[in-house]
């Protein structure tokens, strides 16, 4: 697995705006102001049942525990995925809880764009741990299908979730998946949710969906050309 990419300054202006029937990039405007290679949400969705994941996210672990994290070890790819580098050298792939960001490109993964926001998500994310002088990862040793820990990220005290949530700049997903043994923050997911609205882009898992469905015709005119 490859380390996730650190973003630099000004990634939006950097991003490759494509209009693709809908699914590209769009530019920074709307939103708020302004991490083993990690298989992305798409591939992850297409590889197992909603039911299979929803199960296994809900799965029982060990007690809750709260880690301090230092800054420098922490990379991050999108808006809500980070992987921290701890000492001896272990990379720690942690899926953020309570949120589900929109896409940005992944090519390795069949996403050659990114969906509206996705870049301004990540962009987000940058900012708050730019900004932050104490980082703390809440989990219960609980693990996604693909490895990755599932688990809440607080900056200076603050649950990340429920500020990128309130920002309006990810879905909540609590209701998909459950608390994961965290009541009191997936409570917190849903009324800060609440709270943003309406999102400004369609929902990530959707929007992931209707996308492989695009591809899969594209393949299948190809392969119907070439008959």
């Amino acid at each position: 697995m490859n380390a996730a990419r650190e973003r630099g300054a000004g990634r939006c202006s950097r991003a490759a705006f494509v209009l693709l029937l809908g699914f590209g990039a769009t530019s920074c405007a709307g939103g708020a102001d302004t991490a083993p290679e990690r298989p992305s949400d798409s591939s992850i969705e297409a590889a197992a049942p909603s039911t299979a994941r929803s199960s296994r996210r809900s799965a029982k672990a060990g007690d809750p525990r709260r880690r301090t994290v230092e800054k420098s070890r922490v990379r991050f790819d999108d808006g809500d995925t980070v992987d921290i580098l701890w000492d001896g050298g272990e990379k720690e792939t942690v899926r953020l809880l309570g949120i589900d960001t929109p896409e940005i490109a992944h090519p390795e993964h069949g996403l050659p764009v990114a969906q509206p926001y996705g870049e301004r998500a990540a962009g987000f994310l940058e900012g708050c741990l730019a900004r932050s002088e104490k980082l703390e990862l809440l989990d219960r040793g609980q693990k996604d299908p693909y490895g990755r820990t599932l688990g809440y990220l607080f900056l200076d005290g603050q649950s990340y979730s429920v500020l990128v949530l309130r920002a309006g700049l990810a879905a909540e997903s609590v209701s998909h998946y459950g608390d994961n043994g965290f009541p009191a923050e997936a409570a917190a997911c849903l009324a800060a949710a609440a709270e943003a609205g309406p999102l400004p882009f369609e929902a990530p898992h959707e929007w992931r969906k209707r996308f492989r469905s695009y591809l899969d015709h594209q393949k299948a005119q190809r392969a119907a050309a070439k008959r």
